[in-house]
C-alpha cells in the first residue's frame, strides 16, 4: 500500500508538472497569434477558448520598468493582478513588458469622459506603490478593441506611446495623442506635396517663429493665457507676435477650427523638415 500510494502521488505530481507546462507552452503560443500574427477569429477564440479566455471588450495596458529588478516586477505583476477580473489576460511580451488586456464591460456611452477613471481605479494600488517608492516606470494605455483578431491594434498603439511619446506622466493614454498618431500614418510625401512651396518662401527666422510659438499654442489648446506661460513671455507679446504670423498665413487659428487645422499641419510639416 505504502509502494501504491508512493507511485500514486509521483504519477499524480508528473501528471500536473506535464499539464502546467503544456499550459504554459499553449499559452505562451496564444500570445504570440495575439499579438504578432495575423490568425482568423475562429481560430484565435478556439485557442483562447481552451485556456479560459472569452472574447470580449478590452484595454491594452503596457507597464515599462526600469532595468532587471525581480522584486518591482513581482510587485506589479501582483498588484494588478489582484485588482483585475478572471476575464483580464495577463502576458509578457517579446521585449519583457508586462501586458494586460484589461476586460472593459462598461457600456460605450460616455466611454471618452469615463475609460480614465476606470483605468485609474484599476491600477490605483500600483500607482501608490510607485509614488511611494520613487519606481521610474511608464504605463501606456492603448486603444479599446471588442474582439481578439483586434487586439493586436490596441498592442501596436501601446508601443507607439512608450516609442513616442515623452511625458512626465506616470500614465499615457493613446487617445490623448491621436492627432499626432495620425499624422505619422500619412505619407510624408503627400505633405510636401501641399507645403514645399510655402516652405521655400518662408524665411528661416520666420520658420523658428512659427515653430516655436504655434507650437505652443498647439500644446496648450490655442488658449493664449498658458501659451504665453510656456513660452515665458507676456500675453501680448505672444498676440503681437502671433498677428505676424496670421499676416503672413492669411489664416486666423484662434477662431476658425479649419484654419487650425491647416495651421497644424504645416506646424507638422516645418518641424520634419527642420
Amino acid at each position: 500500500m505504502v509502494i501504491k500510494r508512493m507511485m500514486e502521488t509521483m504519477l499524480e505530481y508528473e501528471y500536473s508538472r506535464q499539464e502546467t507546462t503544456r499550459r504554459k507552452n499553449d499559452k505562451e503560443r496564444f500570445i504570440n497569434c495575439l499579438l504578432y500574427e495575423d490568425m482568423s477569429k475562429k481560430e484565435l477564440q478556439s485557442m483562447a477558448g481552451a485556456l479560459g479566455y472569452s472574447d470580449g471588450m478590452r484595454i491594452p495596458v503596457s507597464i515599462s520598468l526600469p532595468g532587471d529588478s525581480p522584486e518591482v516586477r513581482e510587485t506589479a505583476e501582483r498588484l494588478t493582478r489582484g485588482s483585475g477580473g478572471r476575464d483580464d489576460i495577463f502576458v509578457t511580451d517579446r521585449a519583457g513588458k508586462i501586458l494586460i488586456f484589461k476586460s472593459y464591460s462598461e457600456p460605450l456611452k460616455g466611454f471618452f469622459e469615463n475609460y480614465k477613471f476606470f483605468m485609474g481605479e484599476y491600477l490605483g494600488r500600483f500607482l501608490r506603490y510607485v509614488a511611494e517608492n520613487n519606481v521610474p516606470c511608464k504605463i501606456c494605455v492603448g486603444s479599446v478593441q471588442d474582439s481578439m483578431v483586434n487586439y493586436k491594434y490596441g498592442y501596436q498603439h501601446c508601443l507607439w506611446l512608450e516609442k513616442e511619446i515623452d511625458s512626465p506622466k506616470h500614465s499615457i493614454f493613446f487617445y490623448d495623442y491621436l492627432d499626432e498618431y495620425l499624422k505619422q500614418q500619412l505619407p510624408f510625401l503627400e505633405l510636401h506635396k501641399v507645403f514645399e512651396v510655402f516652405a521655400k518662401q518662408y524665411s528661416e527666422s520666420f520658420k523658428k517663429l512659427y515653430i516655436e510659438h504655434i507650437g505652443a499654442l498647439n500644446e496648450n489648446n490655442y488658449s493664449m493665457q498658458e501659451s504665453s506661460k510656456r513660452l515665458y513671455i507676456h500675453k501680448n507679446t505672444l498676440a503681437f507676435r502671433l498677428d505676424k504670423i496670421k499676416s503672413q498665413l492669411g489664416l486666423n487659428p484662434i477662431q476658425n477650427a479649419r484654419d487650425r487645422e491647416l495651421v497644424n499641419y504645416l506646424l507638422y510639416y516645418l518641424k520634419e523638415i527642420s
